[in-house]
């Protein structure tokens, strides 16, 4: 910032072209029956699981790819799974 104004300061025009704001696309959020049709399609357990996983916790693919066992243990200890 303190670039452009030592420019004109010393009475140099700087001309930017604009930046186009790009619009951010709309979210879709798909019904339960929509879930589980994307489910049985999925091809693999794992795939599957990832899909249900999703649509269970809230959660986008980022945090449930980041997410470790740390992050949920102890609340796999309470219920007893563990």
């Amino acid at each position: 910032m303190s670039e452009i104004f030592f420019l004109k300061a010393n009475g140099i025009s700087l001309e930017l072209d604009s930046i186009p704001r790009v619009t951010k696309k709309e979210e879709f959020i798909p019904n339960k029956e929509q879930v589980y049709a994307m489910a049985d399609y999925a091809g693999s357990p794992r795939n599957r699981a990832i899909i249900l996983c999703m649509y269970q916790s809230g959660l986008g693919i980022t945090a449930l790819r980041n997410l470790n066992y740390r992050h949920v243990k102890e609340q796999l200890e309470k219920t007893g799974f563990l």
